[in-house]
């Protein structure tokens, strides 16, 4: 990390198994400084938003990868985290900032990859997890594991229920329940590392205006190695997806096929730290709907090729810089450039200042366009088929530093949005996405680490700064220059992690994570307007070892 010219989060192992009942939403919001991702609702699938970008749950505008893969719903241009099964996951990666010269379409806020298991284990492993929380929530799971220097197996199961704190208007609990599973083999051909997965997921979800039922079957193989051949991903997914709506009884079904492979190269370029990185990609989706609303059988395949050039030279490889661009063409839309350059100064070991620019752009699914008439609230929302691409521009300037114990990273970021989409009612009376909204963010964060000699206590505090403001608006022209509403301008978080007994392992953790009221927002919003947020845990054991139990309060 201390030669790469953008800003990179991890969330390892243990602090995911550490937190047995905590999801992806979660994890997030409370390790990755000036990511927002809390609603006050189980039944609604949370907000992520990176770089002061809003998103709803219904149009993110961060990329979420599945081992390379990436995830995409049937029914909005986001994805539902909440289907994610954190047992299967052990290694979570955000790259902040615009990415779409590496991944293409919705990089705009930033890429969070969720890893599993990579390499084989040695002999025979089992892990069973179980939790349990207030509000009728509990999980329970399971997976187990084989291995050896040549390849190995794992597979895996995780059920989780909660009826969260809201009711319906006739009472019932806003249920959510997950159901997931997966298999995958490990192995090794040559110098390659070869894995292929299955994963299925499935989520049933009581809201008070429709009963929700997602099922999705993900299959995939991913080859690495060095060389001329560095990556290949191949993907299949299907997702199937059905409303029972409230309000006028009936139903919708809708069902997203997906496809996709991508290959990634590099080869040495005059010197051992200097390559290039080549590429390319070709996908197709198939969307179908039929039901109450209408039916939609729309289709969108698309192509890219990738390029780009990284080098480190100089004394002591104190001076580097990356530069790449990728093409994307749709069938849709034509085609897209992205470009990003980064500088990069190391200026000690461990230490390090970039700079960078560059564009990021993201198309409109098939269900953005062509969403039959729906009727939500009272509303009547209904896909755009002329909606065209949304584009961001950045600038970045971060840093990272190392001294003994001490590690502080930082970052300042500058991002606009241009043709945004945004729901405009129409003269018909109906809601469809436009490109009608500019939105210019700032961003300022930093996080500091010290782990305290001794190796016994560890302290943690990180603070973002936030200023996201609409430049233009044709769907509400009077917000234009005001706040954006549902992103909070501060937000911090301070830990600290003790050893008591060695022996035992017994350990105390407590957190502090607040964030200030979100501009111009309403009291009956459904974002909280300001939280102050404190948890405490008493853990024996460790997740690596035999066993381990943990009480915690929030």
């Amino acid at each position: 990390q201390d030669k790469l010219g953008v800003n990179v989060s991890v969330i390892d192992a243990d602090t995911i198994l550490e937190n047995p009942g905590a999801g992806l939403a979660d994890l997030l919001a409370s390790e990755i400084p000036g990511l927002e991702g809390t609603l006050p609702s189980t039944t609604l699938p949370p907000n992520i938003q990176l770089r002061g970008l809003p998103g709803s749950w219904q149009s993110q505008r961060v990329l979420f990868l599945y081992d390379g893969v990436p995830l995409r719903d049937a029914y909005t241009s986001g994805f539902d985290i909440r289907r994610i099964p954190m047992l299967d996951v052990e290694r979570i990666e955000v790259g902040k900032g615009l990415a779409s010269h590496l991944y293409g379409t919705g990089a705009l806020g930033g890429v969070i990859q969720l890893l599993p298991e990579t390499s084989p284990r040695e002999g025979y492993g089992g892990i069973v997890s179980t939790y349990g929380e207030s509000f009728d929530g509990w999980g329970v799971g399971g997976a187990f594991s084989t291995g050896g220097a040549d390849g190995g197996f794992s597979t895996f199961f995780q059920h989780s229920a909660s009826d969260g704190y809201l009711r319906n208007f006739d009472g019932s609990p806003q249920r959510v329940e997950n159901l997931s599973a997966g298999a995958r083999g490990i192995f090794r051909i040559g110098d390659l590392a070869a894995r292929s997965g299955l994963l299925s997921m499935r989520l049933e979800n009581n809201a008070e205006n429709f009963f929700e039922d997602i099922a999705q079957d993900l299959f995939y193989f991913r080859c690495t190695g060095t060389g001329p051949l560095t990556d290949l991903t191949a993907w299949m997914s299907t997702e199937k997806r059905r409303l029972d709506w409230r309000a006028s009884p009936g139903s919708d079904f809708f069902t997203l096929e997906s496809r996709g492979i991508r290959w990634l190269g590099t080869r040495p370029a005059g010197s051992d730290e200097a390559a290039f990185v080549y590429g390319a990609e070709v996908h197709s989706e198939d969307v179908r709907s039929s039901g109450v609303s209408g039916s939609v059988d729309a289709k969108d395949a698309g192509s890219s090729v990738l390029c780009g050039y990284e080098t480190f030279s100089g004394p002591d490889e104190r001076y580097g810089f990356s530069a790449g661009v990728r093409f994307d063409y749709s069938n849709e839309f034509g085609g897209a450039l992205s470009p990003r350059l980064a500088c990069v100064l190391r200026y000690a070991p461990g230490g390090k200042v970039f700079l960078a620019a560059g564009r990021s752009y993201r198309e409109p699914q098939a269900s953005d366009r062509y969403l039959p008439p729906t009727s939500f609230m009272g509303m009547t929302f209904e896909g755009n088929p002329d909606l065209q691409p949304e584009y961001a521009f950045g600038l970045e300037l971060g840093g990272l530093h190392s001294l003994h114990a001490h590690e502080i990273s930082w970052g300042v970021y500058y991002t606009r949005l241009d043709d945004a989409w945004d729901h405009m009612l129409d003269p018909d009376m109906v809601f469809r996405p436009h490109n009608v909204t500019e939105i210019a963010a700032f961003n300022a964060e930093v996080t500091w680490k010290w782990r305290i000699p001794g190796d016994r206590v560890s302290l943690k505090a990180s603070y973002a700064f936030t200023d996201s403001v609409y430049n233009r608006s044709e769907a509400n022209p009077a917000i234009e220059g005001n706040k954006v509403e549902d992103i909070p301008p501060h937000q911090g978080r301070v830990s600290a992690d003790a050893l008591l007994l060695k022996t035992s392992a017994l350990s105390f953790t407590a957190a502090l994570t607040w964030s200030s009221k979100r501009p111009d927002d309403p009291d009956n919003s459904v974002y909280l307007p300001a939280f102050r947020v404190l948890d405490l845990a008493l853990s024996i054991g460790r997740p690596a070892d035999k066993g381990m139990l943990s009480v915690s309060l929030s």
